[in-house]
């Protein structure tokens, strides 16, 4: 969880939003071929179709930002982005064994400690190793920030990912995920005014699609390999 976490952030210094929003749902594609290695189990046919259509609208997506915001130029950024799909597909491999033997309120004490942890030691490296200086500027504006991602987007998240996947395979899991461009479509108009044009609202119509497609048909028997 910490290393997805720290290559987003870091792979955020030189590429965008809009293309570390796709790279991490990349994860969609990545998750599958994971769960075949670690499981030795093929993912059901219909998740993976469902994960093929999704990708497919995550690209249309990008392409729509590509077309309102200039050029697709490969950065180090992209690179250490796609690394932390990788490790967040790992992340949802390894709770999927997990989450039905561990107890939630344990898994999670962990999770959060490992990871607050490693994260105050990265800070404390990079601080005193002169890459990038540590500084504490409170603010009323920081504040909210800081607690929506502490409570919300990673204790809260992180306790419903540990409850409830066990009752979900990784791949469908990998395609809930991706609807994060879609969900931050939806809020960047409610909430900014943000417009999308048809390619961008083409590309979260088949993202949804998707995930439909993997709910329908997405149950047939996982092959032993």
């Amino acid at each position: 969880m910490y290393l997805g976490f720290a290559c987003e952030t870091l792979g955020l210094k030189t590429t965008t939003a809009t293309k570390s929003s796709f790279l991490i749902g990349t994860l969609v594609v990545i998750t599958p071929f994971l769960e075949a290695v670690f499981k030795r189990k093929m993912p059901a046919k219909g998740n993976l179709l469902g994960a093929v259509v999704v990708f497919t609208g995550i690209c249309l997506i990008l392409l729509g930002e590509i077309g309102m915001e200039g050029s697709l130029m490969i950065t180090s950024g992209d690179w250490i982005t796609l690394g932390g799909a990788f490790f967040f597909s790992l992340y949802i491999i390894q709770m999927d064994r997990v989450s039905a033997e561990i107890p939630i309120r344990v898994s999670i004490f962990y999770q959060s400690f490992v990871a607050a942890f490693l994260a105050l030691v990265s800070v404390i490296g990079l601080h005193f190793t002169g890459i990038e200086e540590a500084r504490i500027n409170p603010s009323m504006r920081l504040i909210p920030g800081v607690l929506y991602n502490a409570l919300l987007a990673s204790v809260l998240t992180t306790f419903l990912q540990t409850k409830f996947q066990r009752y979900v395979s990784p791949t469908r899991v990998g395609i809930i995920f991706s609807l994060e461009p879609v969900f931050s479509s939806i809020i960047a108009f409610l909430l900014l005014g943000e417009t999308s044009g048809p390619v961008r609202i083409a590309g979260c119509t088949i993202v949804f699609a998707g995930l439909i497609l993997a709910e329908l048909i997405g149950k047939d028997r996982e092959a032993d390999f």
